[in-house]
């Protein structure tokens, strides 16, 4: 039975397209969010976008409310957010509008972190502001930088 390989073609799309693009690069899906038959786990999926530094944004199309719960887990640690136009019947129009909007008003923060061990493990992030109402979206974390010796283990 045919299916939806999800899973392989996030993987595939972040390490064979993305990973050699320099800067900030944007992922949208549009899907039932339903996978069927994909090699890789979704847990690989989201790693491969996180560590390629890819914001992903999702359109849900799933009328039987199973799919998009995938697709928010993707999205949402990344910075990006899940659309359900299935169910809440949102026009293509205004969710690519609230994507435009939302890309043309980030902002880029940078720190040094503690932990300068280039192990290429995951590191979480938080961020909070102090103005109340305002609202953030942020990836969830990164991955460190992996030296030679961190590669052989």
């Amino acid at each position: 039975m045919p299916g939806t390989l999800l899973y392989d073609a996030v993987y595939q799309t972040a390490m064979l397209k993305l990973k050699s693009v320099p800067g900030r690069k944007m992922m949208l899906i549009v899907s039932d969010g339903l996978d069927n038959g994909s090699r890789m786990h979704m847990d690989e999926a989201l790693e491969a976008v996180q560590s390629t530094n890819t914001i992903v944004y999702a359109i849900c199309y799933d009328q039987k409310f199973f799919g998009c719960d995938f697709l928010k887990q993707l999205a949402e640690p990344t910075g990006g957010r899940m659309f359900d136009a299935g169910r809440k019947r949102t026009s293509l129009g205004e969710i690519y509008q609230s994507i435009e909007d939302e890309l043309r008003s980030q902002y880029a923060l940078g720190y040094v972190p503690d932990n300068q061990q280039h192990d290429g493990k995951f590191r979480k992030l938080t961020v909070k502001v102090a103005e109340p109402g305002l609202r953030v979206s942020a990836r969830r974390g990164y991955y460190a930088p992996a030296s030679a010796d961190s590669n052989k283990k």
